[in-house]
């Protein structure tokens, strides 16, 4: 849990994203192992079955004495790792949400530290006989956060939402886009948990009362967990997760909006860099769409956002008049040279493009080598001959060869003046 007297927010989200990326990078891992040894055991299965006579119809099988031990260790072998496979993928789930609960408790912490006021009307106390084992306030304070900690964690993850609410006095903590998947996830996980998958009441009640779409879910039914879920859920712990401190960072710490607007910009940046771009337009459109956001953006992490928008249009080959229209309300002639040479490649002006990175030349303190290298905004362009051209002219070495040894590494287009 984060003990930092002064919050770091933007730590918070940071550990939060390395941990749970472990998990999806893990996921396919784990499953494709456990699918190979099922098919090495069942391959073992076959060949046992085939040179012990070993006969089957609909409704027995034959086995000759001697090779009934060995048979029943191999079905044993088979049927164990057919049930671990199962297991395996619902404790993703699992962790996954775990995961969310350790941010939860970690951001809860930073709240209280950077708002003390909020423990005014906590109801967990300390007595006199614990009070005295502490040898500073500090010590005290974080006690009793600690215990408000895991008393709210007790809690449905609605009624987190909630206290979070009513602590902060913010009102839009649920209306995220993914909040019914977010619960309908949480709800799962204790399923798998408490009743081995098997749906219940509860989980019926809770996913009705908060819209979750379950016509095909009936009482008694079970439920699993396969890669189009675990990904799916992956994407709305990382979309929920981040959301919720961004909302709450600018809320709590103002003199620090400059800072927060510039970390979720690059967040999308890092998403683009991957290739995930349905989670890089759901941080995109968060950033343009929440009220408490975009708005008051300064004017070039704004073009920046924008930006970055289109080209996640692009990428995911969404119709040219989408970006165009995304675009044609910024007059980028006004703008820096490197917003300009941005705007340039998005709409596929190749000839503008080279031009402009001429003019910019090498001393670029927004865009240098390592950004024609590896932004992806410049993926379509350095296929191009412009590109090629206006590469070796600006930095006298081929594309094809670089001198990368005291390149920094990539850093997402900043924020400059715009001209």
């Amino acid at each position: 849990m984060t003990n930092n007297a002064d919050p770091n927010f933007s730590r918070i989200i940071e550990v939060f994203i390395n941990r749970i990326q472990g998990l999806k990078m893990s996921f396919p891992i784990v499953i494709n192992a456990f699918e190979n040894s099922e098919k090495e055991i069942q391959q073992k299965f076959i060949n046992f079955a085939s040179q012990q006579s070993i006969t089957q119809t609909d409704t027995t099988i034959t086995i000759p004495l001697e090779s009934a031990t060995n048979f029943k260790q191999l079905w044993q072998e088979n049927m164990s790792l057919s049930l671990a496979s199962n297991i395996i993928k619902r404790n993703f789930i699992i962790s996954l949400v775990s995961e969310f609960d350790i941010h939860l408790a970690n951001l809860v912490k930073a709240i209280c530290l950077t708002k003390p006021e909020i423990l005014n009307s906590s109801e967990r106390h300390l007595s006199f006989k614990e009070l005295i084992q502490f040898k500073t306030l500090d010590e005290a304070r974080n006690d009793i956060i600690d215990r408000e900690i895991d008393g709210l964690l007790r809690d449905s993850h609605a009624e987190h939402f909630k206290w979070l609410e009513k602590k902060l006095g913010i009102d839009t903590l649920r209306k995220f886009s993914s909040w019914s998947n977010f619960i309908e996830i949480t709800e799962r996980r204790n399923l798998f948990v408490h009743c081995d998958g098997c749906i219940s009441t509860q989980y019926l009640t809770i996913c009705q009362e908060n819209n979750v779409d379950i016509n095909d879910y009936k009482l008694g039914a079970w439920l699993q967990v396969d890669e189009t879920y675990f990904n799916n859920a992956y994407k709305c712990i990382f979309e929920v997760g981040v959301k919720l401190v961004h909302v709450i960072w600018r809320k709590l710490k103002p003199e620090e909006r400059e800072s927060a607007d510039t970390a979720l910009n690059n967040l999308a940046v890092d998403i683009l860099t991957s290739n995930d771009y349905l989670l890089a337009n759901l941080i995109l459109d968060f950033a343009m769409q929440e009220p408490s956001i975009f708005k008051k953006m300064a004017d070039g992490t704004k073009l920046l956002v924008i930006l970055n928008k289109a080209q996640t249009l692009k990428w995911e080959g969404k119709n040219q008049d989408a970006i165009d229209n995304l675009l044609k309300d910024t007059n980028w002639n006004i703008l820096s040279d490197e917003f300009k040479l941005a705007n340039a490649v998005l709409i596929d002006n190749f000839d503008d493009a080279y031009q402009i990175m001429k003019k910019i030349g090498n001393n670029s303190k927004m865009i240098s080598k390592i950004h024609y290298r590896e932004w992806p905004i410049f993926r379509e362009f350095r296929k191009s001959q412009q590109f090629l051209q206006g590469y070796e002219e600006v930095f006298s070495e081929p594309f094809d060869q670089p001198s990368l040894l005291n390149e920094e590494p990539l850093m997402p287009l900043s924020n400059a003046e715009n001209n």
